[in-house]
């Protein structure tokens, strides 16, 4: 009879301490550039991306290896996409035309979630880590 009380304790501790990381595989990662010219659409969704110009023009899409999969979830988990669209962007190039206009756009449990605009090449630290990964494949040869 002691030991039920203990039980029943042991079973909320290890409840409690369940990874509540977010689940990339659950999610869909857009990163979209666009000035006069240029146009891209990054798309991460269960270990693929998928590259896109203008209305779908050069699109192309590759797996994920492990290992670039790996760092993706680590981005994915510093995100808080509930606060992505009250970031202050570094720079503001892409108001004179000196950069392309980047949003990082984030679709998980039903809902979607918007960063703000931003410079390309210059992100809000907030999301930098996940736009930078995301960017690598924007001027990416074939």
């Amino acid at each position: 009879m002691k030991y039920i009380p203990f039980f029943i304790l042991l079973i909320l501790t290890a409840r409690g301490c369940k990874d509540e990381s977010p689940d990339l595989s659950q999610a869909t990662l857009k990163y979209s550039a666009h000035s006069r010219g240029f146009y891209r659409d990054v798309i991460v969704e269960k270990k693929m991306v998928t590259i896109a110009g203008h209305n779908g023009a050069d699109k192309r899409t590759e797996k994920i290896d492990d290992t670039k999969w790996k760092e993706f979830q680590k981005a994915f988990a510093e995100l808080d996409p509930q606060t992505m669209d009250g970031l202050k962007a570094p720079s503001a190039a892409r108001l004179y035309d000196g950069a392309a206009i980047a949003k990082l756009e984030v679709v998980y449990q039903g809902k979607t979630y918007e960063s703000i605009d931003f410079d390309h090449g210059t992100p809000p630290a907030e999301i930098e880590r996940m736009v930078n990964l995301m960017a690598e494949y924007v001027n990416r040869e074939e």
